[in-house]
């Protein structure tokens, strides 16, 4: 047996050896702040064109398209638009959270094969992903459909896409994630550049073809409003003269606007509910704001059954897509009446902030684009998720950014991510586009007679 001063001695040596890795982490911590760049997770891997193929072949399926009767077609269609295989890398990096703290968060940055055989790259393309369960985050996928405006025709881009807060490392037990709230989108996507480009200059082989690498911004549906706040945060940063193109698909860009239509009789009938208090939980979230939410929703969503469950624990226990399953169509059996009320400052308190948080929100009034003609919005009329209105109130706040009509299946906001996509792999200069719309449409009309 040791003896008792053999014991103290053993003792004391872990002590200061603690002592010592805690001052080390402490310094570290000290050193590292906003938008510096942490480590991979896991190991950097690759992807051939045929797995990059499949991965996006599942991700449709899996967003309740049927595609299988289809499957040669479309596989044949991915074949037309990837010319070749990525590398993909997955960073933790540093960024705020809403009470100003240093967290770790996360994201991927990704090129092609001809990028990592040339050695040069000539645009970094900073993409927002769209909205999606947090358990399918970029870092938790095989490679994110978004990350499909790697392969454009006219540069060798690398991607840079950060998972957002509330996802990736930073998910949080009740699942809570900053949805549309414009700062924190923006710099936890700005963060994430500014990592990415730590990374490249320290950690790989790859070099700019110019000294300040042009800067494109893009993102569809939640994307679309990522690329908008993200616009405005690189601004502050002094990114303006490198921003060279932004592409903002389907976005929310007008929180007031959007909230009005869904409260009219044309979005009664809605089958996303889920974006509602996805929308109220993201705002409040990013606003530190406790709101009564008894106020917010109707009885309904805290009535519990039998089972000792309530509709309202859907919110901090299970994914967005189950909330949309569950909460039905009908906007008035979630919401609380004073949302619809035609004066809001007759609505209780609680539902008056929630209004505040919109506006505040609201990307045509939160900042100024300092270059709008750089801006391309595209949108469907009478998308079935996201108003159109949302894009017309922005070209009215925006006048020299530019409207593209999506038409692929105009109204259906999903179908038309895809046009969106495509466009973007010529810088939507039309030619790719009108190429492949001859192998689209017969794969479009079998899903849609499906």
């Amino acid at each position: 047996m040791k003896s008792f001063l053999e014991k103290i001695v053993l003792l004391l040596v872990a002590v200061l050896l603690v002592t010592a890795c805690s001052k080390d982490e402490q310094e570290i911590s000290k050193s590292l702040g906003a938008g510096d760049y942490i480590g991979t997770i896991g190991e950097p891997y690759s992807l051939s064109s045929s797995e990059l193929s499949d991965c996006v072949y599942n991700t449709l399926q899996d967003s309740y398209l049927s595609l299988s009767q289809y499957e040669q077609d479309f596989k044949m269609l991915m074949a037309l638009m990837l010319n070749g295989g990525v590398k993909v890398t997955r960073l933790e990096y540093y960024t705020t959270d809403a009470d100003g703290s240093l967290v770790k968060a996360s994201g991927i940055i990704a090129w092609t094969d001809a990028v990592e055989k040339s050695g040069t790259y000539d645009r970094i393309v900073s993409v927002s992903h769209s909205t999606c369960d947090i358990d399918k985050a970029p870092t938790k996928t095989i490679f994110p459909i978004d990350g499909l405006v790697l392969f454009n025709t006219l540069h060798k881009n690398v991607i840079v896409m950060a998972d957002y807060l509330g996802y990736g490392s930073r998910q949080k037990p009740d699942l809570s994630h900053p949805y549309l709230h414009a700062k924190l989108t923006g710099t936890a996507s700005a963060d994430m550049f500014e990592a990415a480009e730590r990374y490249l200059s320290e950690k790989t082989s790859l070099r700019p073809e110019q000294s300040a690498c042009p800067i494109q911004l893009c993102g569809y549906s939640q994307g679309g409003h990522g690329a908008i706040a993200t616009l405005y945060e690189m601004q502050r940063r002094g990114y303006t003269n490198r921003i060279c193109r932004v592409d903002a698909g389907a976005g929310a860009f007008d929180l007031m606007t959007m909230w009005n239509v869904f409260g009219s009789l044309q979005y009664v009938s809605y089958n996303r509910m889920g974006f509602v208090p996805y929308i109220i939980r993201g705002l409040s979230y990013g606003r530190q704001n406790e709101l009564d939410l008894h106020n917010i929703y109707t009885d309904k969503i805290f009535r519990v059954d039998s089972t000792g469950y309530s509709l309202y624990n859907l919110f901090e226990t299970t994914m967005l897509s189950t909330w949309h399953q569950k909460l039905g169509t009908d906007i008035t059996q979630v919401l609380n009446p004073d949302i619809f009320k035609q004066d809001i400052t007759q609505a209780n308190k609680d539902v008056q902030a929630l209004y505040q948080m919109f506006a505040a929100n609201s990307l045509v009034t939160y900042d100024t684009p300092d270059n709008p003609s750089i801006i391309t919005l595209y949108h469907t009329e009478n998308d079935d998720q996201v108003p159109y209105e949302c894009s017309l109130s922005a070209q009215t706040y925006w006048p020299e950014a530019t409207l593209v009509n999506l038409t692929l299946a105009p109204g259906n906001h999903m179908l038309c991510a895809f046009e969106y996509f495509v466009r973007l792999l010529d810088d939507n200069q039309g030619n790719l586009w009108t190429s492949l719309s001859s192998y689209i449409s017969p794969i479009l009309e079998g899903v849609l007679g499906d």
